[in-house]
């Protein structure tokens, strides 16, 4: 999530909007690595704390933004994560004027609809002065429960490198095996059994090769080996463990066939989960199948994803359509998922983010003449 974070705000100093991220670090060598990243992006700047001060860390965001806006001669805007900090983004902006803008990611959405959470989570929206939502099911969620959003909110799903995943070469379709590719992390909500389980729906030809998973590799393969033995599919699954990102598309995503979605039950998985994955994959000239949740639905159009319900058999006729389609049904589809994609390319979603920011900081009071935005505390 980090080198996300990265990307996303990167590419959004490059448009001459100077952006301060704290960063927690664990030794030396992580820091060195994250300097070389941020080389190639103008105006992102990297407010590193230790790994051993979590205790005070609010504290000391808190005041090292305090130091920087106080001597800032450009506009600021402050940029939540989290919700747990507002307090401290709200005395900064009764100090210095300055605008709150919340990006909702997973953990974004209220996840009960009692009474009491219900009113606590709207204070929050009216506490802050604009929304980005990762997804437009966010957005669906809030208005289909009651909730008022403010105008100032815009959808903006994480960005991606359109260009390098447009380079993923899928798979002859006179290969002696199908890969079913699915390249992401292996959190409850991505549901991994539904690709064991539709596994064992399809002929033996099929394989499932799988990059990315848990933190710790040793349990991923732990893991991994307990699905294939659950659902009888040993020696059918190709587990490439934890790929970088700079290596997805050779390693992983080159020879596949198609690229696979899923997704389990809860708010998470059905609303609030980012795309990012999703719009990789619609990057690629191969075939793409999803879980028809609404975080799927509310971002792909007709006639471009094979869409599945969450049950084995019919992920695993999605997969098989996905396969046979003909050539040229498929190189349409192909071709109207890739211009989906390009709208949330890194560098697309800086200007759009760039020019919603200018709004919300025209509708406050002036500081002086220049701007600038803060991934805040």
């Amino acid at each position: 999530m980090t080198l996300q974070i990265m990307n996303d705000y990167g590419h959004l100093s490059n448009l001459h909007t100077r952006v301060v991220v704290p960063i927690v670090y664990d030794n030396a060598a992580a820091r060195a690595a994250l300097e070389k990243y941020i080389r190639v992006f103008e105006r992102l700047e990297l407010l590193f704390i230790r790994q051993r001060i979590k205790a005070i860390r609010f504290v000391f965001i808190f005041f090292a933004f305090l130091a920087l806006i106080r001597t800032s001669k450009e506009r600021c805007v402050l940029v939540l994560r989290e919700r747990r900090h507002l307090f401290s983004a709200r005395i900064l902006r009764l100090i210095f004027r300055i605008p709150i803008v919340s990006e909702l990611h997973e953990g974004g959405l209220p996840f009960r609809e009692q009474k009491k959470h219900h009113r606590a989570f709207q204070r929050f929206l009216d506490s802050v002065d604009g929304i980005v939502f990762t997804n437009f099911s966010q957005h669906q969620y809030l208005e289909t429960n009651g909730y008022g959003v403010t105008p100032k909110s815009i959808v903006l799903p994480n960005g991606v490198d359109t260009r390098k995943f447009s380079q993923a070469k899928a798979a002859p379709k006179d290969s002696a095996h199908v890969f079913v590719t699915y390249t992401g992390q292996f959190t409850s909500w991505k549901n991994i059994p539904l690709l064991f389980e539709s596994l064992a729906h399809l002929p033996p030809r099929f394989r499932l090769r799988i990059a990315g998973g848990k933190v710790l590799e040793d349990d991923s393969r732990s893991y991994i080996a307990e699905l294939e033995k659950k659902f009888a599919v040993e020696g059918r699954v190709e587990y490439l463990g934890f790929v970088h990102p700079n290596e997805l598309v050779a390693r992983a995503v080159n020879g596949s066939s198609v690229l696979v979605l899923p997704l389990g039950e809860g708010l998470v998985a059905r609303f609030a989960t980012s795309p990012m994955k999703l719009v990789e994959y619609m990057a690629t000239p191969i075939p793409v199948v999803a879980v028809a949740h609404p975080s799927v639905t509310s971002l792909v159009g007709p006639d471009t994803v094979h869409l599945a319900q969450m049950d084995a058999k019919d992920f695993a006729n999605a997969i098989r359509e996905a396969v046979g389609e003909e050539p040229e049904a498929q190189q349409r589809r192909v071709k109207r998922t890739n211009l989906i994609a390009k709208q949330y390319d890194h560098i697309e979603r800086a200007r759009k983010y760039d020019s919603w920011l200018q709004e919300i900081i025209d509708d406050l009071p002036v500081r002086s003449t220049k701007r600038a935005g803060s991934e805040g505390p």
